[in-house]
């Protein structure tokens, strides 16, 4: 069972080359509640400027491991809406246990020379917990 809450976004404006300004925003659900055992998708929703030669897209688990990367090339993007694109990142955690527990990030870093700046999304905190019913047959998950 998850539990998705609201979307949130962070965004970043960056100058290159004159007046040219480049955008990017990462968001991603700031919650997920499941119980030990399942399969967890968490996706990072980016929105980017369509002539953006790439992004890399890492996660990091309490904001210090590497836990997976992934470069996303122009010629993967889908097509532009009013000069931006629109894509996804998603990190699967497999049968998760209460290790997995944590707050996982998505950053973006657009392929722009002159621009280094990475942008954070604002974090989708996993909570996996064993399963137990109670007599009301209410189900709760406890750490």
């Amino acid at each position: 069972m998850n539990e998705l809450l609201y979307f949130f976004c962070c965004f970043l404006t960056g100058l290159v080359s004159g007046d040219a300004s480049w955008d990017i925003s990462v968001w991603q659900i700031p919650e997920i509640t499941t119980k030990e055992g399942t399969n967890v998708l968490i996706t990072c929703h980016i929105k980017a400027d369509s002539r953006v030669e790439g992004i890399m897209v890492k996660w990091l688990r309490d904001n210090q491991t590497i836990v997976q990367s992934e470069a996303i090339v122009k010629s993967a993007y889908p097509s532009p809406v009013n000069g931006s694109v629109f894509i996804n990142a998603t990190l699967h955690l497999q049968s998760i246990s209460l290790n997995h527990s944590g707050m996982y990030y998505c950053t973006a870093h657009m392929n722009v020379p002159g621009l280094g700046t990475v942008e954070y999304g604002n974090g989708t905190h996993v909570y996996a917990g064993k399963l137990y019913f109670n007599y009301f047959d209410s189900i709760l998950l406890k750490d």
